[in-house]
């Protein structure tokens, strides 16, 4: 039984850092601009072309890396390979505000290359396993300059109103070099029973730590032409075990490691890493095809049947 709907992407979203309302310093003469990050206007318009776009378009993100096991006294262990593949909507709205709508898809492989398992052994427990990669969405989030970032309903509808403060990120430069951090930490109950679930749960409490950095350029984020500046991406995320792996309440932790960008345009996603998203979840190019959100502990108690 599932005692909650718990999206992972839901509580990324609502991991703003604390403010730093303030200018960044001005570089040599002739490097680059001077961004200005003053204003919660200044910020949010930043932090947008960085995150996504500032005009109403899609943007894709692909991160690539691995899952690690770490257990009390031994030594860190790689599980297996991770790719997600984030396809992330803007829709600017009259009131200056932005509609982020996003699609998310994880793939499982073989670390090293793009072979797609359909089993492993689990190097913890011995066990043989099947991953489920994920798919999560759609989610909207409203991100404005002067009310909390919150995710719409499934109907469209806004969370009870909470108190407004004003947008703002940490920001760090070196350069032309720049980079923003998203931070959450996180203990949620549990969506899987572990009276029901109990090798598929870690416990009662949901327990984890997020933190996805965006890095771009100074020059973009200051040039009021660009409205969709690149971005690096750096993924990390320790907490439980994924329920697939088996592992119940054994002590310990899973550590999701992982690098990527922002992609110029869809087309740039190579080819064998784009054959592994067909070939798992191929509705993750179509955005008209997935109307219905979908989440992922949901859709693993109605594909899966409690391990004995």
């Amino acid at each position: 039984m599932i005692s909650q709907t718990i999206s992972r992407r839901a509580v990324m979203a609502t991991g703003i850092a604390a403010p730093l309302s303030l200018s960044l310093p001005p570089l040599a003469a002739g490097a680059s601009p001077t961004l200005d990050l003053s204003s919660p206007r200044a910020q949010l318009t930043a932090f947008m072309k960085l995150f996504t776009s500032l005009k109403d378009e899609t943007v894709h993100y692909w991160y690539s890396g691995v899952l690690d096991a770490a257990l009390p006294g031994e030594p860190v262990r790689p599980l297996i390979g991770v790719d997600t593949l984030i396809r992330r909507r803007t829709q600017p709205q009259p009131d200056g505000s932005f509609h982020v709508t996003s699609w998310e898809a994880e793939v499982f492989h073989t670390i090293g290359d793009t072979t797609i398992p359909e089993s492993i052994e689990n190097p913890v427990t011995g066990r043989i396993v099947q991953p489920f990669p994920y798919l999560e969405g759609p989610m909207t989030t409203v991100y404005s300059e002067q009310r909390p970032v919150y995710m719409l309903d499934p109907t469209g509808n806004k969370p009870p109103p909470a108190a407004d403060h004003p947008f703002a990120m940490k920001w760090h430069q070196a350069g032309d070099a720049i980079w923003t951090a998203r931070e959450v930490y996180a203990d949620v109950p549990q969506p899987l029973d572990p009276a029901v679930w109990r090798l598929e749960s870690s416990g009662a409490r949901m327990q984890f730590a997020l933190v996805s950095t965006h890095t771009g350029k100074v020059s973009e984020l200051a040039d009021p032409k660009i409205t969709r500046a690149s971005s690096g991406f750096t993924f990390e995320c320790i907490g439980g075990w994924d329920p697939w792996l088996l592992m119940g309440q054994r002590p310990g932790h899973q550590v999701w490691r992982s690098t990527g960008l922002k992609l110029p345009d869809i087309s740039m996603l190579p080819a064998p890493v784009r054959a592994m998203f067909e070939k798992v979840h191929p509705v993750i190019f179509t955005e008209a095809a997935w109307s219905e959100p979908v989440m992922p502990w949901t859709e693993y108690a109605k594909r899966r049947q409690p391990a004995t």
